[in-house]
């Protein structure tokens, strides 16, 4: 995802000084134009990622999360310390310390493990460890880019916090 963003970056930064240093039609440099994306605005896309680690002292995930405001709620109730519990035989969930908002965020139809989830009528952040089918009011907040592989080993009191860089 970080290369991507900085791909996306690297070829909106060149396409800009191209642009600003293309000959308008009088065969002159043009000299008012502004680049179009400025250092500021770079560094500002790169500090959007969210990523979180979640932790339980033997065992770590490291989720990347979407841009949807339900995202962003569990990612401000960061650092928490919460009960992880296990939930049929694909998930363990646990519970944020407010509801999140789901007004855009984005219905999961079945899927993969390592998928982070919010279950909207329980409240509930799941942490999916297997295959999953669609529910409703399931909803995506992001996925795992480490540690996918133990999350079902997750256990008892775990610590969720944000990874900064």
């Amino acid at each position: 995802m970080k290369k991507r963003v900085f791909l996306l970056t690297s070829l909106l930064v060149v396409g800009g000084l191209i642009i600003y240093l293309l000959p308008d039609s009088n065969n002159e440099v043009a000299k008012d134009t502004e680049p179009i994306l400025k250092t500021e605005e770079v560094i500002s896309e790169e500090e959007e990622i969210m990523e979180i680690r979640i932790s339980d002292g033997s065992n770590e995930v490291v989720y990347v999360l979407n841009e949807s405001e339900c995202a962003k709620d569990l990612y401000e109730q960061l650092p928490l310390s919460v009960e992880v519990s296990n939930f049929s035989n694909n998930e363990k969930f646990f519970y944020p310390s407010n509801d999140l908002d789901i007004s855009d965020a984005i219905l999961a139809s079945s899927g993969q493990r390592g998928i982070l989830a919010y279950y909207a009528p329980w409240g509930d952040v799941v942490l999916f460890y297997d295959r999953f089918n669609a529910a409703s009011g399931l909803y995506i907040l992001g996925e795992a880019i480490e540690g996918e592989d133990v999350i079902s080993n997750l256990s008892g009191q775990i610590e969720i916090e944000k990874v900064e860089e």
